[in-house]
C-alpha cells in the first residue's frame, strides 16, 4: 500500500514538473516572438527614416539643379560671371587691353578688353570674371537674337513680352532697360550720344545703336 502511495505521489510530481516546463517554454517562445516583432518594427521604422532622408536629399538636389538651370542672358555669347578663358574661347585673343586701377562703379579694379568687331568686355582684375559686356556691332546678338541695327518695335515687343522695364531709383521708368535673369540689366540704347539711358520717348522706327549687359549697381541703380 505504501509503495502504491509513493508511486502515485511520484507520478503527480512528474506531471507537475512537465506542466511547469511547458508553460516556461511557451512563455520563452512568446517572449522571443515579441522581441522579434519589436525588432522588425524598429528596423522598418529605421528603413522608413532612411527612405525619408534619401527622398529629402534627392528633393534638395533636384531643387538645387532647378536653381542652377535658371537661364541667364548673354550678349555676344558671353554671360556675366564668365571667366577670361570663356571670353577668349568665344571672342579670341585679338583685343586691346586697357587697365583701370580704380573701381569706378564696379566692385573691384577692372580690365577693359576692346575687340575690333565692336564688342567690349569688362573683367574684374581680382576675380577675372566678366562684369559687363557692350556691343555696337551687328555681328553679335543676345541669347534671344536681338542685335544692333534692329528696330525698336521688334526689340521692345520681344523683351517686353518676357521682362519688365523697372523704375529708376532716381525717378521715372527706365525705357529700353530690362531686368533679366539673375538680377542683371540688359540695355538697348537707341541714341549713344545721350548716355546709357534713353531720355526721350522711343519711336517704333528707332534703331538699336548699342546693347549693354551689366548689373544695376554698375549704373548707380537698384532693381
Amino acid at each position: 500500500m505504501k509503495n502504491l502511495i509513493v508511486f502515485l505521489i511520484a507520478g503527480i510530481l512528474a506531471v507537475s514538473l512537465i506542466a511547469c516546463s511547458g508553460r516556461q517554454l511557451s512563455n520563452d517562445i512568446h517572449s522571443n516572438e515579441k522581441s522579434v516583432s519589436e525588432n522588425d518594427t524598429i528596423n522598418k521604422a529605421g528603413n522608413n527614416n532612411d527612405t525619408k532622408t534619401d527622398n529629402k536629399y534627392n528633393n534638395n538636389t533636384e531643387t538645387q539643379q532647378d536653381e542652377q538651370n535658371i537661364p541667364s542672358v548673354s550678349l555676344a555669347g558671353i554671360r556675366l560671371g564668365d571667366d577670361k578663358e570663356k571670353v577668349i574661347e568665344v571672342l579670341g585673343k585679338d583685343y586691346k587691353l586697357i587697365e583701370h586701377d580704380e573701381m569706378g562703379h564696379f566692385p573691384e579694379p577692372f580690365m577693359l578688353w576692346e575687340y575690333n568687331i565692336g564688342v567690349s568686355v569688362i573683367l574684374g582684375k581680382e576675380s577675372g570674371q566678366v562684369l559687363e559686356v557692350r556691343s555696337t556691332t551687328k555681328e553679335v546678338e543676345t541669347n534671344l537674337g536681338a542685335k544692333v541695327g534692329d528696330s525698336a518695335v521688334s526689340v521692345l515687343s520681344l523683351y517686353r513680352s518676357k521682362y519688365e522695364e523697372p523704375e529708376s531709383i532716381h525717378g521715372g521708368k527706365l525705357l529700353g532697360v530690362f531686368k533679366v535673369e539673375n538680377g542683371a540689366a540688359l540695355i538697348f540704347d537707341f541714341n549713344i550720344d545721350d548716355g546709357l539711358v534713353n531720355l526721350e520717348p522711343i519711336n517704333d522706327n528707332d534703331i538699336v545703336e548699342r546693347i549693354i549687359l551689366t548689373m544695376p549697381e554698375h549704373l548707380d541703380e537698384s532693381f
